[in-house]
């Protein structure tokens, strides 16, 4: 029996294993708008409904409207999602998807200016958001620069 060469299998690349990664990260950090977006220590202030979560905070509720600094949080980290995917083909768009991440995790840590009540601290969704944001920016950049 004649030898056969076999052909050579495609093994998964680093930056599509690290762009996979990211990806998984950004779309479950979505199910943290259904965790409250900022706390208080006090239940009675006045003017400000203080049981919304982030979901509420973002699209607005019976209450109040759209808020449009953290619609713009949630559009940029949703397109920043996209390009982790679109990463594989081209570290330019990883690039790009690295400073949508760190924009949106800078617009995610900036909710209390942004929702307007300063008497009010960070929420849990706020601040995981902004974390998983970062750490979606360091799994893009060292999947395009690992070599």
């Amino acid at each position: 029996m004649p030898y056969t060469k076999r052909k050579k299998q495609d093994a998964i690349s680093t930056k599509k294993i690290f762009s996979i990664i990211a990806v998984a990260v950004g779309v479950l950090s979505f199910l943290l708008l259904f965790a409250n977006g900022l706390s208080y220590e006090n239940d009675n202030i006045q003017g400000y409904y203080y049981n919304f979560n982030m979901f509420k905070m973002i699209f607005g509720s019976e209450y109040t409207g759209v808020n449009p600094g953290l619609l713009s949080a949630f559009i940029i980290m949703a397109i920043g999602i996209i390009l982790a995917w679109f990463m594989q083909k081209s570290d330019i768009v990883g690039f790009i998807s690295i400073a949508f991440f760190v924009t949106s995790a800078v617009l995610w840590l900036c909710t209390i200016p942004l929702y307007g009540n300063y008497d009010a601290g960070l929420g849990a969704a706020a601040i995981w958001l902004g974390i998983l944001n970062l750490v979606d920016a360091i799994l893009i950049f060292v999947g395009i620069s690992y070599r």
